[in-house]
């Protein structure tokens, strides 16, 4: 399917966004997952999209929910803007901000939940991987974990140069409870 999001500006993307954040929840709700809904504050400034509300219903766990539209890879928004790690004018993209304990991606009718701690691990593990072998652009593949890719693109609707990672479904361990998977369920019509 081809990615029309891309080349629309941000804050319709941001709507299309919460839209279907909405309708993954929503599903994970109808699989006995519990949400709670967080502050303005907290969504625009730390990044975060709900709270998880763990099995026991006495804590709460902060999440970031995706939906990835091309590819079974998870998709990391690292620095947006991108002009180098030694640039002033570099920002931390969310995902690099936000202090999630789980990372929720839908991708071909699957919906991931991924262990926080171990998306960062492997994130920081690859970034100083990259920054060692000279921060290649355009590309570079993790050789600590294989599949995992640096790439250095820029934002279609408006021309951004951004540093995104991508990190294969494969990279965590459901064994070890790295990820958990959930089937999509779309509402009827």
């Amino acid at each position: 399917m081809e990615n029309k999001l891309e080349y629309m500006p941000a804050h319709k993307r941001v709507f299309v966004g919460k839209h279907y954040e909405g309708l993954i929840v929503k599903a994970l709700e109808s699989q006995g997952l519990k949400f709670k809904t967080v502050s303005m504050e907290m969504d625009c400034k730390e990044k975060i999209d709900r709270l998880l509300v763990e099995e026991d219903g006495d804590k709460t766990c902060a999440i970031k929910v995706r939906m990835n539209y091309s590819g079974k890879d998870i998709l990391v928004d690292l620095y947006e803007p991108y002009f180098g790690l030694e640039s002033g004018s570099t920002k931390k993209g969310r995902d690099l901000v936000s202090q999630y304990d789980y990372y929720i991606c839908l991708s071909r009718d699957i919906i991931y939940v991924i262990n926080g701690k171990r998306q960062k691990q492997i994130i920081d593990e690859v970034l100083e991987e990259w920054k060692s072998h000279g921060q290649v652009l355009r590309i570079y593949s993790s050789t600590q974990y294989p599949g995992v890719q640096i790439r250095y693109t820029s934002d279609k609707a408006n021309h951004r140069p951004k540093l995104l990672m991508f990190i294969p479904v494969d990279a965590y361990d459901e064994g070890k409870g790295e990820v958990r998977t959930f089937p999509m369920i779309w509402p009827q019509e």
